[in-house]
């Protein structure tokens, strides 16, 4: 009977290592925030910015419509012709959306993802990386995690806990977007708007 056991062991040890790689891999596909699977999910084979299979200035309305339908959204039936709101079913784990289209029946302009539960920062930085550059101003910053993806955040602290309120994703860099200063991690608000001031003679935050 010991013998049994023994052979036994090694069977055991793969499907435990297989187990684990699984897990693993599916840890790092996965954003530790469901809010956020609208970056990964229908997007595997996309260049972001995309999110659920959308990508700025390439997706076109009836598409979009098609896309977020098969992810749980709904859509709002507002009159404006350039815009689209949608909500998710589940409003627990997904963000509220407003799309806009650059024509009728053009491609999306722009996609705002708003009212998202509990992003934070770090969330963000585990899917995209440290921020490119940031801009300041008085009452909260806008991080650029590239030229085309942008997240405000609630307020000036900088952490991995502050709040994302909102997030914009473009089909090409903006021209806020060149009146930013570069990333320097988590470093007081009041150094970036110093470097603010001295880079682009621009005063955001109202510095004296």
């Amino acid at each position: 009977m010991i013998r049994f056991y023994l052979k036994l062991i090694p069977i055991f040890a793969v499907i435990f290592l297989a187990l684990t790689l699984t897990a693993r891999a599916l840890g790092t596909t996965q954003p530790p925030n469901p809010a956020l699977r609208g970056f990964t999910e229908g997007c595997e084979d996309k260049p972001q910015p995309c999110w659920y299979g959308i990508v700025p200035g390439v997706t076109n309305g009836i598409e979009v419509k098609n896309y977020l339908v098969s992810f749980n959204y709904i859509q709002f039936e507002e009159d404006f012709p350039l815009v689209d709101f949608y909500d998710p079913l589940n409003p627990a784990t997904k963000c509220d959306l407003r799309i806009t289209y650059l024509s009728e029946k053009g491609a999306v302009n722009v996609i705002e993802l708003h009212n998202c539960p509990g992003i934070q920062l770090g969330d963000t930085m585990q899917i995209m990386g440290s921020p490119v550059s940031i801009f300041p101003y008085e009452i909260g910053n806008t991080l650029f995690f590239a030229p085309t993806l942008q997240a405000v955040l609630e307020n000036e602290s900088l952490s991995s806990f502050s709040k994302i309120t909102d997030v914009f994703l473009w089909p090409k860099a903006t021209v806020f977007g060149q009146l930013t200063v570069n990333w320097a991690g988590f470093i007081p608000q009041s150094r970036y708007c110093r470097l603010q001031l001295n880079l682009h003679d621009i005063n955001p935050c109202n510095q004296n």
